[in-house]
């Protein structure tokens, strides 16, 4: 950081344990529930795509005790706005300028693709 920027990265954060400790919850709570709201919306493309595919199987889920165990209890909870902004844009309409939020299912050959790519995350997470 420092050699690109000229910046330490103590200069960007007031505590750089809770800078990681936040993103790691936000993209903890965050993966979870997008791979709920696609398993409730698209199931049957889902099942289409992968013959025998549940939802426990497709649903990514950490435990709460399991994260904190594995990196600590140092974060912050999204607050009132954040909260507000997710559920906006779960009433947001998949049409015109929103289309490009609308869920894809991807496909098998691109998932074993993937999965070749990173075997090991895959093996631990069980996506294959």
């Amino acid at each position: 950081m420092q050699s690109t920027y000229g910046l330490k990265l103590k200069d960007l954060f007031r505590a750089e344990d809770l800078a990681f400790g936040t993103y790691r919850f936000s993209v903890g709570e965050l993966i979870p529930e997008m791979t709920k709201v696609a398993w409730q919306s698209k199931r049957s493309d889902i099942q289409k795509l992968s013959p025998g595919m549940t939802s426990a199987r497709f649903r990514y889920q950490l435990p709460r005790k399991k994260y904190e165990a594995e990196w600590g209890k140092q974060y912050e909870q999204p607050g009132v706005g954040a909260r507000f902004l997710a559920f906006l844009f779960r009433l947001m309409p998949r049409f015109g300028p929103f289309k490009v939020l609308a869920f894809k299912p991807v496909l098998l050959k691109a998932r074993r693709c993937s999965c070749k790519a990173s075997s090991k995350p895959c093996r631990i997470i069980g996506c294959c």
